[in-house]
């Protein structure tokens, strides 16, 4: 298991080659700064074979010697890692992530980090990072940062509706929360109001937190309420409505 002092420590003392034992076999990996990207996707797919000829210094030749069998590469697996100091799925998360949102994530380090994205490749070990040090400074970028923005906007109202009892609040803040609560309460209240006085507003939707589209039947009732809207300054010359205006759209028989 790779402790976080020791991924720390890697980060600080790692040479270029580390030896790591396969099956009786010295093994000289190279540092996974020298990993090529598609080194880093064969091991996640489990092509051990294809890593070892792009990421060892001797292009894979004490790997074929060793001809490691399934109980040898679990082995390998966990010492390489300890040597490391890194865990592979890092890595191979932090690749993932940098081949779909390189732009984000390289602002992101360097607005909130001052760290160059890049330094991941560096051969100078005093400005060199590993993949679990940036993997950790994605994960508490703030809310507002690129990276966390282009997540956010992937997801979808169903994303959200199947998504687990999150532990905490999540990507917003205590204050965010609440100002959100504030706002539904609100809304509530001014359709409260309204429909004391007569009018027929339309209940209020909540308000909307990061990452939550609206549902289809949301976005067709907020087209009927536009339309009718629209329709209205049509006919009055352009002129606003009252309050309590009734629009004439049936929210509920909206599916």
């Amino acid at each position: 298991m790779v402790s976080a002092v020791s991924a720390l420590i890697a980060d600080a003392t790692t040479g270029t080659v580390t030896p790591v034992s396969l099956a009786g076999v010295t093994v000289p990996v190279l540092h996974p700064s020298m990993w090529p990207p598609g080194a880093v996707v064969a091991l996640a797919d489990g092509a051990w074979h294809a890593w070892a000829a792009l990421c060892t210094a001797d292009d894979g030749e004490s790997w074929t010697a060793a001809d490691p069998s399934t109980d040898d590469l679990r082995v390998f697996s966990d010492d390489l890692e300890e040597a490391l100091g890194q865990r592979l799925q890092d890595i191979a998360d932090v690749v993932s992530v940098l081949d779909n949102h390189a732009a984000a994530v390289t602002a992101d380090l360097r607005r909130w980090y001052n760290v160059d994205v890049r330094w991941l490749w560096a051969t100078d070990a005093a400005i060199r990072v590993s993949h679990t040090h940036v993997r950790h400074l994605l994960d508490h970028l703030p809310p507002e940062s690129a990276y966390k923005t282009a997540l956010r906007d992937r997801l979808t109202s169903k994303d959200f509706q199947d998504a687990p009892e999150p532990d905490g609040w999540g990507p917003w803040s205590r204050t965010e929360e609440l100002l959100a609560v504030l706002i539904d309460h609100v809304n509530w209240l001014q359709y409260a109001t309204l429909a004391a006085a007569g009018g027929k507003p339309s209940e209020p939707v909540p308000f909307r937190r990061p990452g939550v589209g609206q549902s289809g039947r949301e976005r067709r009732i907020h087209a009927a309420l536009t339309a009718a809207h629209v329709q209205y300054l049509r006919d009055h010359d352009g002129a606003a409505p009252p309050p309590g205006w009734d629009h004439g759209v049936d929210a509920a028989a909206i599916n």
